[in-house]
C-alpha cells in the first residue's frame, strides 16, 4: 500500500500517487463536500492513516464490512470515535464487544422493536410539538441546542421508560457528548 518512506504513497493500482495527500475529517472543506476525498481514498488509499483524526480510515465497502464483522481484530472496546469522549469507551453498546455488547443490546432491543415504536408515535409527535412550541416566535434558533438535543433526550426517555418531569439535567451532558467536548 505504501513504501516505507514517510508520506510517499503508492495507490492500490501500484502507481505513485504523491506525498501530499491528507484526510482531515474535521476540515470545513471535507464537511462541505467530502465526495472527492472519499473517491480519492477509495481509489488510492483504501486503508489510510489520518494524522488529523488519529485513526485508520477504511474507504471500501468490502473492507468496512469485514472490519465490522471481525470484532476480535477491530475491537470497539477502547472506543470507536476519532475523538473519544472520556470514560465512554467500553461503557455503551457502540463501544463494547461481544459478549458484553450482546447483553447490552438485549436489554434495549425490545424497546426499539417496530411494534413498540409504533405505539410511541403519538407521544413522539407530542414531544416534537412541545419542543417546536418553545421556538414559536423566534426568528432564529440553534437546531442542535434548541431542538435536536431536547427532542432526542425526551424521545429516549419516552422509549426506554424512565419518567422525568424535566430532562434539563440530562440535556446538558448529552449536548456535551454530542459535541465531543471532553
Amino acid at each position: 500500500m505504501f513504501d516505507h518512506e514517510p508520506r510517499r504513497w503508492t495507490g492500490s493500482s501500484g502507481r505513485q500517487v504523491g506525498s501530499m495527500f491528507r484526510f482531515d475529517p474535521y476540515s470545513p472543506a471535507i464537511d462541505a463536500d467530502p465526495f472527492p476525498a472519499y473517491r480519492r481514498l477509495r481509489d488510492d488509499f483504501p486503508c489510510f492513516w489520518s494524522d488529523e483524526a488519529n485513526a485508520w480510515v477504511l474507504s471500501r465497502f468490502a473492507d468496512i464490512v469485514a472490519a465490522l464483522n471481525d470484532w476480535r481484530t477491530y475491537s470497539s472496546a477502547k472506543g470507536n470515535l476519532m475523538t473519544e469522549v472520556r470514560n465512554r469507551a467500553g461503557a455503551t453498546i457502540g463501544t463494547t464487544d461481544p459478549p458484553r455488547h450482546d447483553r447490552l443490546r438485549g436489554l434495549v432491543q425490545y424497546a426499539f422493536m417496530k411494534r413498540n415504536l409504533d405505539s410511541l408515535t403519538p407521544a413522539i409527535r407530542d414531544i416534537a410539538r412541545d419542543v417546536v412550541g418553545t421556538l414559536k416566535g423566534r426568528a432564529r434558533f440553534d437546531f442542535i441546542a434548541d431542538f435536536s438535543s431536547k427532542f432526542t433526550v425526551r424521545v429516549l426517555f419516552a422509549t426506554l421508560g424512565p419518567k422525568a418531569r424535566s430532562c434539563s439535567a440530562t440535556t446538558r451532558p448529552s449536548w456535551r457528548m454530542t459535541m465531543r467536548s471532553a
